[in-house]
């Protein structure tokens, strides 16, 4: 994941990226919810971010964003097939 790559000027968002890592395998949402609690760190911080670290917000963005169509996918996969 990419979180495993971490710039220093972010930080700030590795508590909640490692709570995050902890719990993706029992609570998938919860773990979600973390993640995007992360970027909204990364966002108060972006006036002072070097372009590097722009990268990886924005990297991380499109990651957030796959993982919230692979869980919405579920989700609905789940309510049509309540044996899934």
């Amino acid at each position: 994941a990419i979180e495993n790559h971490l710039p220093p000027a972010l930080e700030s968002m590795r508590a909640y990226l490692d709570r995050a890592r902890e719990l993706h395998a029992a609570k998938p949402v919860a773990s979600h919810y973390l993640r995007v609690f992360a970027m909204n760190i990364a966002m108060s911080l972006r006036s002072r971010l070097k372009p590097p670290d722009i990268a990886f917000v924005s990297a991380f963005m499109d990651e957030l964003e796959q993982e919230r169509s692979n869980l919405e996918a579920k989700r609905v996969a789940g309510m049509d097939n309540p044996h899934a």
